[in-house]
């Protein structure tokens, strides 16, 4: 009798377990009609979700309660309200970095600037090569007087070109100066040093944007022709361009 009164209850708890679920089941497919039937705001959405999960929360616990079972282990799968904004309003993940936008790269200010300064370069070393083709040349150099580096320098005069570059920007220095000293007009084409072995001529840059530029070139006394080195100097430093 007393086993039969326990299948009797256990018969009635399950039975109202069920009710309940029936119930809340129920109420969650109505409350899923109701979202389907009329549109949801997005920024809604977590507490809709919310709205429809309580029932069935509800529902499990108390089964969980009444059969004995212990901990809730379906409720506490249910997601919570913190959980449903998460996934209505997820975080969003690192994407990889957009790729670069080259477009206009080519006009761009930098690179035009670049693109000059190598064809500025590149003029001064071909300026350099061409000197070098003078009969007796051993060394050339372009200078700029006011600083007294070398922009650009080739060959082999047995001393340091830039050394020499440098020292001679002082002789430039010093003869435009006297130049201005005694009022004269004239510019300096110009300048010849002549040792036992070897001829240095110093031209002085005149042309718009060489201001201050000289041309050095270093003659084998023994070989050059000193009036055809001359000549051929001017050709080559009135091609020069900075």
């Amino acid at each position: 009798m007393a086993l039969f009164n326990r299948r009797r209850r256990d018969d009635d708890e399950q039975a109202s377990s069920g009710a309940l679920a029936e119930v809340a089941t129920d109420d969650s497919l109505s409350m899923i009609e109701a979202l389907f039937a009329s549109p949801v705001a997005p920024s809604a959405l977590p507490s809709t979700l919310a709205v429809l999960a309580e029932p069935a929360r509800r529902a499990a616990a108390h089964v969980a309660l009444e059969s004995g079972i212990g901990v809730p282990v379906l409720a506490d799968e249910l997601p919570t309200r913190a959980e449903l904004d998460q996934i209505a309003d997820p975080v969003p993940l690192e994407s990889d970095p957009a790729p670069p936008d080259n477009r206009g790269r080519e006009s761009s200010p930098s690179r035009i600037g670049t693109e000059e300064e190598r064809a500025r370069m590149a003029n001064l070393e071909q300026s350099v090569q061409d000197l070098l083709s003078i009969d007796g040349a051993t060394g050339a150099a372009i200078a700029d007087s006011a600083s007294g580096m070398a922009l650009a320098e080739g060959g082999h005069p047995g001393f340091d070109l830039g050394i020499a570059a440098a020292g001679n920007s002082n002789v430039v220095r010093a003869k435009l100066q006297t130049v201005r000293d005694l009022g004269l007009s004239a510019t300096i084409d110009d300048i010849l040093i002549t040792l036992d072995q070897q001829y240095h001529l110093i031209n002085v840059l005149h042309s718009a944007g060489n201001e201050g530029l000289f041309v050095y070139l270093v003659l084998d006394r023994s070989r050059a022709n000193l009036a055809l080195a001359r000549h051929k100097l001017t050709q080559v430093a009135g091609q020069i361009q900075i």
